[in-house]
């Protein structure tokens, strides 16, 4: 199990020509370190290649020296230029500004008091070109407070010093600025925890002690996939896989992921639930306050004075065991109800012209318009109504309302709402009519009908 998370800024997003292959993909990022993984997304249909990748490296330092070397370039037998950024995460994505890519060359330090930006720039410029230092002064004394900003006019640079500076100065990236042009204390929150920083810190976000979470993930996704994705946040116990689908979207499957603590569940339903993976399919992470302590118990029945531990070891044994199965039966061919969809449905897709798919709303955002979305005679696939309905950027939810041939769209954005319904209203998705309208203001003294997965 990973002990801690990936060094930030060390996950690449590849937008790249569909006909290069995964072996010229992979080989062009290896040359410049370690890569742990290079996920291909593919289309759920087809099996092709969307044109996109997530590329992750060992270290920020090689992401950011294949960043700069690769973006903009080709690849194989491809004329094609590879555009190549920094994968962020929806928490970072929301705070940051994606167009500039200079937002990965500053570095926030904690110094002495009695340090000048000479010291600062004696050391440092031996990482790289240094564009700035900055200290931090008080506005009235001017004295300095110690702390400053280091940047550097290249991110490999920056992301070299971040690795190799002398760990007094418990060097982090820094965040961008905020909307209003002020600075965020972020960075001394951070700088004031020793390093290493402990995922115990955590253990006052979780006040009711669940250890366990329950999630939504998307069916194309293999077991592997999900279990690397659970074992990001440290303290991943085991992950137990359920053949039960979700009512709201039964091309997603369920799974429960144990935590070692309190502290370090909290943490990973922080960090996990919204965020898209694969690109366009949103994690959903909810706490379970029943599930993990019910476990345990039966766990200990069945034990008897054997320990836990070799239980998590039995299951881990069995969750291989089911994995090489599973990769034995799609070998050889033989689909499951669970992970085949019906192809046949594909010819029938949708009626109007669709944009090309744009990114969700960030994580937090506020409703700015709800549809009212109808469906005759019957509901198409869900994962289809969020594809169509995500396609004009700005959706937060899409959900269909328990036992119901209708549901609600929720915007952060009023003209991506509007553009929705113009497109939509009157099409056929999967031969089933839309009927699109601006929903009624929600009252505050009502809430949304509980769904399956509520």
């Amino acid at each position: 199990m990973a002990e801690s998370l990936y060094p930030p800024y060390s996950r690449l997003y590849v937008a790249y020509d569909k006909d290069t292959t995964e072996e010229e993909l992979t080989g062009t990022f290896q040359n410049f370190g370690n890569v742990q993984n290079v996920n291909l997304c593919r289309d759920r249909a087809t099996g092709k290649p969307k044109g996109f990748a997530f590329v992750q490296f060992d270290k920020t330092s090689e992401a950011a020296t294949a960043m700069e070397a690769v973006n903009g370039s080709t690849i194989g037998h491809s004329n094609r230029p590879v555009r190549v950024t920094v994968a962020l995460s929806r928490d970072q994505a929301s705070s940051s500004s994606s167009n500039d890519p200079s937002q990965f060359h500053r570095l926030f330090l904690v110094i002495p008091k009695t340090f000048t930006e000479n010291d600062l720039d004696e050391h440092f410029s031996r990482f790289g070109s240094i564009e700035n230092v900055s200290i931090v002064k008080d506005r009235e004394t001017k004295e300095n407070k110690g702390y400053a900003y280091v940047k550097y006019k290249k991110f490999s640079d920056a992301a070299r010093a971040f690795e190799n500076c002398d760990r007094s100065y418990k060097v982090v990236f820094a965040k961008p600025k905020g909307p209003a042009g002020g600075g965020r204390p972020i960075e001394r929150e951070a700088l004031s925890r020793p390093e290493p920083v402990s995922i115990c810190t955590h253990i006052e976000e979780n006040p009711h002690g669940y250890t366990g979470l329950w999630a939504q993930v998307s069916m194309d996704l293999p077991d592997e996939h999900i279990e690397w994705l659970f074992d990001i946040p440290p303290g991943l116990e085991y992950v137990r896989f359920f053949n039960e689908i979700p009512y709201e979207n039964p091309y997603s499957r369920k799974v429960f992921a144990q935590y070692d603590s309190p502290g370090t569940a909290a943490y990973a339903l922080r960090k996990l639930d919204g965020f898209e993976y694969p690109a366009g399919s949103r994690v959903r992470v909810k706490p379970d306050y029943q599930y993990s302590d019910r476990m345990l118990a039966l766990d200990r029945q069945r034990q008897g004075p054997h320990s836990i531990s070799n239980l998590m070891q039995q299951v881990e044994s069995l969750n291989k065991s089911l994995n090489e199965a599973t990769r034995l039966i799609k070998s050889a061919g033989i689909s499951t109800p669970f992970t085949t969809k019906p192809n046949h449905l594909e010819a029938f897709r949708c009626s109007a012209k669709l944009p090309p798919p744009q990114p969700l709303a960030p994580s937090g955002s506020v409703p700015q318009e709800r549809l009212f979305v109808v469906c005759e005679p019957g509901l198409p696939p869900q994962d289809a109504l969020w594809d169509v309905f995500s396609r004009f950027g700005n959706l937060i939810e899409l959900y269909i309302l328990n036992g119901k041939n209708c549901g609600y769209a929720k915007y952060s954005d009023k003209d991506s709402a509007h553009k929705a319904m113009q497109t939509l209203n009157g099409q056929e998705l999967y031969r089933m009519k839309l009927k699109v309208l601006i929903a009624e203001p929600q009252r505050e003294d009502r809430k949304r009908p509980r769904t399956n997965y509520d």
